[in-house]
């Protein structure tokens, strides 16, 4: 039938993410915004790429012998990064800017520094039961933003971000993330 194997089983695209919390992010927004029809495993599978190990990729048709070729593990891949901008005039750095023009349709980097500053500031709220009324900007580093309202709770986040990540996306729902950022439009 000019099928293989390896065919049948490998997931319909890749979504490559920096990490295993970014899973959980990804994996709750595309629950959210198909009502539950796309199903990792079988319409997408997250792999994680580790985000020091970037410069060593390359998404692009043209064979470069010293970066690996995502594109050889899935031609239906799709890579989230994290733009790591402090401020509106930070720019990307040299190694996310190719990768963007290699995968012109086929990135998210994202509008804010990080992942996490898609959680807006009342499901960090709600998430946590903190009655607070502060600014969450994309450029913040959430981090600073947990220590401010409980001592060290900024670094336990840094320690296991996994964990953060399942209670954050408890409280998710399409209402209270369509307004974030451009999670609407990704």
């Amino acid at each position: 039938v000019g099928f293989k194997a390896s065919d049948i089983l490998q997931a319909n695209g890749v979504i490559w993410v920096e990490g295993p919390s970014d899973r959980i992010y990804i994996n709750k927004w595309i629950n959210l915004w198909s009502n539950g029809t796309l199903k990792e495993g079988k319409d997408y599978q997250c792999v994680f790429y580790g985000g020091r190990l970037l410069s060593h990729l390359t998404l692009s048709d043209v064979e470069v012998e010293e970066l690996i070729n995502l594109l050889k593990v899935n031609r239906n891949s799709i890579i989230l990064i994290d733009s790591d901008k402090k401020s509106e005039h930070t720019r990307i750095n040299n190694t996310k800017s190719r990768i963007k023009s290699e995968c012109q349709y086929n990135n998210w980097i994202t509008n804010g520094r990080e992942i996490e500053n898609y959680v807006s500031i009342d499901i960090i709220s709600k998430s946590l039961n903190f009655n607070v009324d502060i600014s969450f900007s994309k450029y913040d580093d959430i981090k600073d933003i947990l220590n401010s309202l409980e001592e060290n709770l900024g670094n336990k986040f840094e320690s296991d971000k996994v964990k953060f990540a399942k209670i954050f996306t408890e409280n998710m729902n399409i209402d209270n993330c369509k307004s974030t950022l451009d999670l609407d439009s990704n």
